[in-house]
């Protein structure tokens, strides 16, 4: 499962309450932070960016902190929907990134 912004924290929701999924990928998921404390039943790889002024730094360091197992990335000058080439906050570098580091995630955990 992959998921933006809101679709982000869903896909943090789905790892963490069912065990239908085989790995999980969030790009700015607003909200994974309040439900950090829950435990993730896949792999995890989350993306933010780095100026996002919708989800706090501290709640991207909490989610770090409880939980070192989970892929966690945060691109330097990207904002929030920083993967939407439709937004002015679209940055075509953290994309490409993300989008290397997502597809190269699901392929070693589907496929190992």
């Amino acid at each position: 499962m992959i998921g933006y912004c809101w679709g982000g924290a869903l896909a943090w929701n789905a790892a963490c309450r069912t065990h239908d999924f085989a790995a999980a990928v969030g790009w700015y998921g607003g909200g994974i932070a309040a439900h950090k404390d829950e435990t993730p039943h896949c792999p995890v790889q989350l993306h933010f960016g780095e100026r996002d002024t919708s989800i706090p730094h501290t709640d991207v360091a909490a989610i770090r902190a409880a939980h070192p197992e989970v892929e966690l990335y945060v691109y330097d000058d990207a904002e929030h929907g920083f993967g939407c080439e439709e937004r002015a906050s679209y940055n075509a570098k953290a994309f490409v990134s993300a989008q290397e580091r997502s597809i190269a995630f699901l392929k070693s955990t589907l496929n190992p």
